[in-house]
């Protein structure tokens, strides 16, 4: 696949993700690669700044150099007065995403690596948007605009883990 077919595929995807972001469809997108990721999250962020929801992140490391493509919109959505909750199970490495969350009264980050040995892997806007890994050895994930079925699981398994780390810390 040259150049110019990748930039093809991922404008296709972008229009699907935006498809259903617009509509706030229960369609699952399925995603894998980094651009879909960094799309998708895209999206999510621009989804919460709009309906001032609050963002919570379980991952396995606060990767900078993914993270850091949405410091601006961090930096957004807290300033407006919404949360955004970050549980890593590495310790994250500084970063300008790390920095927003970290530095802001509404944003915290709390560390699983010695209490947990594995966290899904997911970011979620409100109840009901989300991306989620469902195979991190093989990178594949879905994305949903409108599921809170989904979406309120997320939330209580990510309000569970903050209160099981806090209880042990």
């Amino acid at each position: 696949m040259n150049d110019s077919e990748k930039k093809k595929k991922k404008t296709e995807f972008e229009k699907l993700v935006e498809k259903n972001y617009k509509g706030r469809t229960t369609e699952r997108i399925s995603n894998g690669s980094l651009e879909h990721a960094k799309i998708l999250v895209k999206y999510l962020f621009r989804l919460a700044i709009e309906e001032k929801q609050d963002v919570k992140i379980m991952t396995g490391s606060l990767q900078a150099d993914f993270y850091d493509n949405f410091s601006a919109e961090a930096k957004n959505l807290l300033n407006q007065g919404n949360r955004i909750s970050v549980i890593s199970l590495c310790q994250p490495k500084c970063g300008r995403f790390f920095d927003a969350v970290k530095e802001n009264p509404r944003g915290s980050i709390a560390i699983a690596g010695e209490k947990m040995e594995s966290i899904p892997h997911f970011v979620l806007v409100g109840n009901s948007a989300y991306r989620l890994e469902t195979d991190d050895y093989r990178k594949s994930a879905i994305g949903v605009f409108n599921n809170t079925d989904v979406g309120s699981f997320l939330a209580e398994m990510f309000d569970e883990t903050q209160n099981e780390i806090q209880q042990v810390a």
